[in-house]
C-alpha cells in the first residue's frame, strides 16, 4: 500500500513540476485562466480582491520610494552645494574681516602719523611764532634771552630769521656760545 502511496506522490509531484515548468518557458498559460476561475469563485473573490490591491499598492509604494530616493539624492546635492557656498562665504567673511583690521591698523597709523605731522606743524607755528617775536626784539635783548634756550633751540630760531637780524643777535650773544651755534647754523 505505501507503495501505491508514493508512486501517485510522485505523479502528482511531477505533474505539478511539468505545469511550472510550461508556465514559466511559456509554452502554456495555464495559471491565468486558473487564477481568473478562482477569482470569480464568490468565497474567494474578495481576497483576490486584496491581493490584487496589495500588488498595486506594492507598485505604487516601489514608486514612492523610487521618488523618495531620488529626492534624497537631489536634497543631498543641493546640501553639499550648501555646504560648499557656506565654506566659501566663511573664506570670504574672513578675507572681509582680516581686510577690515588691516584698514583698522592702516587708520591707527595715519591717525598717529596725523598726530605727529599735527605736533610739528604746531611746533612750526610755534616756533614761527617765536621768531617773529626775537626779529621784532632789539639783538641784545634777544640774545639776553636766547642765552637760556639750548645751543640747538638757539639755531634753530636763526636759521629762520633774516641773516641781517641773525647776525645781530649771533654778535650779541658771548663768543664760545655764538662759536657753537655758528657750527650748528653750518651743518
Amino acid at each position: 500500500m505505501w507503495k501505491t502511496v508514493l508512486a501517485v506522490t510522485l505523479l502528482i509531484v511531477s505533474l505539478v513540476t511539468a505545469m511550472v515548468v510550461v508556465q514559466i518557458i511559456g509554452l502554456w498559460d495555464w495559471v491565468g485562466p486558473l487564477w481568473g476561475r478562482i477569482s470569480a469563485l464568490p468565497a474567494v473573490a474578495p481576497h483576490v480582491e486584496r491581493y490584487q490591491l496589495g500588488e498595486e499598492n506594492a507598485a505604487l509604494l516601489a514608486a514612492r520610494e523610487q521618488a523618495l530616493e531620488e529626492r534624497a539624492a537631489q536634497l543631498e546635492a543641493e546640501a553639499a552645494a550648501l555646504a560648499e557656498e557656506r565654506r566659501r562665504l566663511q573664506e570670504e567673511r574672513d578675507a572681509l574681516e582680516s581686510e577690515r583690521r588691516e584698514l583698522a591698523r592702516r587708520e591707527q597709523a595715519l591717525a598717529a602719523r596725523e598726530e605727529v605731522v599735527r605736533g610739528l606743524e604746531d611746533a612750526a607755528a610755534a616756533r614761527e611764532r617765536l621768531r617773529a617775536v626775537y626779529e621784532a626784539m632789539r639783538p641784545q635783548e634777544a640774545a639776553r634771552i636766547l642765552l637760556d634756550l639750548t645751543d640747538e633751540e638757539i639755531s634753530k630760531l636763526l636759521a629762520e630769521m633774516s641773516p641781517r637780524q641773525a647776525g645781530q643777535i649771533l654778535a650779541a650773544l658771548p663768543p664760545d656760545r655764538a662759536a657753537q651755534v655758528s657750527r650748528l647754523l653750518g651743518l
